[in-house]
């Protein structure tokens, strides 16, 4: 009986293993855990972390390496001040199925990395900087719903090289009517409306030896339009059509050199622009006020030299970096020729930007992990007036303030800096998370929990069906 019994027992933890074998874990919740730089949206990421599902967000060719895989992040709880609320930026999937061996095609779903959102700022700035009657419908309508993004994924298998591709496409817009007696006026009519359109590439390649370089590009054209329309008498009649538009170009790289059995180095460098520029497409009937003026450029940069080191169960993934951002914005309200030119410059740059995580597989199914983030950085506010004086502020920050790699755009002063998270698999499927700071300190609340803190701060599920 008990040889019996010893056999089945065998035979059970080989089939165990068998099962766990399948899953990969990963995501965003374990990129937070692990030393990610923290933000309320768009990606958060360790860049010394090698192998990991949420690189499907920065370089599509990695849909090689996660092909017949589905992923989910669900934001809830608090890290960090951050993912507090299922809001919007906070909570996208995907998916992605290999036809053979050489071919991939997936999507993504509701993850937008654009700037699209924050063109209505100076947009409305631009409107509502006219003298135009019609510019009131403007400030009456406010901004759209966020877009809802999808984008579609293709990557090729070439041996040493995979190759892939990304198309994305959102949109979002809002309407308004409205009607008054005579005289005064008759209708009044608003439209607001946003769209992006990306379109990225990547590369990885095999060097051999377990090491691999990787690259990856990105360009997205972004546009929010308000449309406005009035009629009736006394306030003059016809239309007018104001946009603002934005180009982004974004361009990462990243080597992973195997030095040793236990340590690869990890370099990369990652950049990010875009410029806004509003504009009107038609006038308002009847009026003939000057147009305003408004132009925006934003910079962001960072090179890091880190590693990681593998032994056994353990895994450590760190190192530092040098991160800038510039920021220009030209004003003018051309009220008449002797109208000023306002010019406000912010620079940010940081060194050294520490990235930390550890993480230790305590049996098969359940992995333990940490994870420390720390930048110093410097904030400098310049702001000139054409024919005018010049005023400059200097502030030195702690803690974030920066943009790491272009991935994490973060503009909040953070307390919390270290984090912990658990990493558990069951078969195919695997459950990451990143444990919520507020549940360290009044311990455990999965279910029942009266005051409302969140054992968990931030979840990744994902299930590999190959």
């Amino acid at each position: 009986m008990t040889r019996k019994v010893t056999i089945l027992l065998l035979l059970l933890a080989v089939a165990a293993t068998s099962l766990f074998a399948q899953a990969k874990p990963g995501g965003i919740a374990r990129e937070l855990a692990m030393g990610a730089a923290r933000t309320d949206r768009n990606i958060a990421m360790n860049p010394f972390i090698v192998m990991d599902p949420s690189w499907l967000l920065a370089n599509p060719a990695y849909a090689v390496k996660y092909s017949d895989y589905a992923w989910f992040n669900l934001a809830g709880g608090n890290v960090n001040g951050y993912g507090g609320e299922n809001v919007y930026g906070n909570q996208f999937s995907g998916v992605n199925f290999a036809f053979g061996k050489e071919f991939v095609i997936g999507a993504i779903l509701s993850y937008d990395a654009s700037v699209t959102n924050n063109l209505w700022s100076p947009l409305n700035n631009y409107v509502l900087a006219s003298t135009r009657p019609v510019s009131n419908i403007a400030s009456g309508i406010g901004t759209p719903l966020p877009i809802e993004v999808f984008e579609a994924l293709a990557a090729f298998d070439l041996g040493d090289l995979e190759v892939g591709f990304g198309l994305s496409y959102g949109w979002s817009n809002q309407d308004r009517s409205t009607t008054s007696a005579p005289p005064t006026s008759l209708t009044s009519e608003g439209s607001l409306s946003a769209r992006t359109l990306g379109l990225r590439a990547g590369v990885r390649f095999d060097l051999g030896g377990g090491s691999a370089f990787e690259a990856a590009s990105a360009l997205r054209l972004d546009k929010a339009t308000d449309k406005m329309t009035i009629g009736g008498t006394g306030n003059g009649t016809g239309t007018s059509e104001y946009g603002a538009s934005a180009t982004e170009i974004e361009a990462t790289a990243r080597l992973a050199m195997k030095m040793s059995k236990r340590f690869t180095l990890v370099p990369y460098g990652a950049i990010r622009i875009y410029s806004v520029s509003p504009e009107e497409a038609e006038k308002l009937v009847g009026q003939t006020a000057t147009k305003s003026t408004y132009d925006q450029s934003n910079m962001s940069m960072s090179i890091g030299l880190g590693g990681e080191v593998k032994v056994k169960d353990f895994l450590l993934a760190g190192g530092v970096s040098f991160a800038m951002m510039s920021s220009k914005t030209e004003t003018n309200a051309h009220v008449d020729s002797t109208s000023p030119t306002t010019t406000s410059t912010t620079s940010i740059s940081a060194f050294p930007v520490f990235n930390l995580g550890v993480e230790y597989a305590v049996v098969e199914w359940l992995t333990l992990r940490g994870g420390y983030y720390r930048a110093f950085a410097n904030v400098s506010n310049k702001t000139e007036v054409e024919k005018g004086g010049t005023s400059e502020q200097n502030l030195n920050l702690g803690n974030s303030g920066v943009s790491i790699g272009g991935y994490a755009p973060t503009g909040n002063d953070e307390n919390g800096l270290m984090t912990i998270g658990v990493g558990l698999k069951f078969g195919a499927f695997a459950m990451d998370a990143c444990m919520s700071e507020q549940a360290l300190r009044r311990g455990l609340g999965l279910i029942g929990a009266s005051d409302n803190v969140n054992t968990f701060g931030y979840l990744t599920l994902s299930y590999c069906f190959e």
